[in-house]
Parts: C-alpha cells; sequence; structure tokens
C-alpha cells in the first residue's frame, strides 16, 4: 500500500471512533459483569445475612459504578469530529478546511 492508501485507512478508522467504542463497549461489559458477580453474592448470603449493610454495599457499588459510566459515555459523546456542510471538520477544539 501507498502511503496515501494508508493515511486513508488511518482516516477513516479515526472518523468511525472505533477504540473509543471498543472502550466504552469493554466497559459496559465489565459493569454488567460486576453487577452480576455483586448480586451472585448477595443472592447467596444466608437470609439474616442480608442485612441493611449488604444491602447498602451493593447499592453503592452498582450506583458508583453506572454514575461513572455516565462520565465515560460524555467524554465519548464530547469528543470527536462535527462534520458541516461547508467543507469544514471541526474536532473538539480546533477547525481545519478541508480541500480535494
Amino acid at each position: 500500500m501507498n502511503k496515501t492508501g494508508l493515511l486513508d485507512a488511518a482516516e477513516v478508522f479515526d472518523a468511525w471512533r472505533v477504540i473509543p467504542r471498543i472502550i466504552l463497549f469493554g466497559y459496559a461489559l465489565w459493569l454488567a459483569y460486576v453487577t452480576d458477580r455483586l448480586l451472585t453474592w448477595y443472592m447467596a448470603l444466608p437470609i439474616p445475612a442480608q442485612t441493611a449493610q449488604a444491602s447498602g454495599f451493593c447499592l453503592g457499588t452498582i450506583g458508583a459504578l453506572t454514575t461513572i459510566g455516565g462520565y465515560v459515555y460524555r467524554i465519548y459523546a464530547n469528543t470527536g469530529r462535527s462534520w458541516d456542510t461547508q467543507g469544514r471538520v471541526t474536532t473538539s477544539s480546533t477547525t481545519m478546511e478541508v480541500t480535494k
């Protein structure tokens, strides 16, 4: 492949935001796994051990991880490109003219 082809492939890879989507999907899978393990642990406790402290621990942990997930998604959604119809590509902090 020539340099132009590689640069075009890199541009497409960047425009599709492959790595941020993989990170976001990985976080969602990890959150589902942790939630499943935590709820499995809680349900396996004997009834007398299912106290307010154990319930609060589960609620607090799942709530904190879900809140962090909102921030992870916000970082993903607020970055990247904004394509307008005037031939300009705007990233999070710069604007440049695209000529073809």
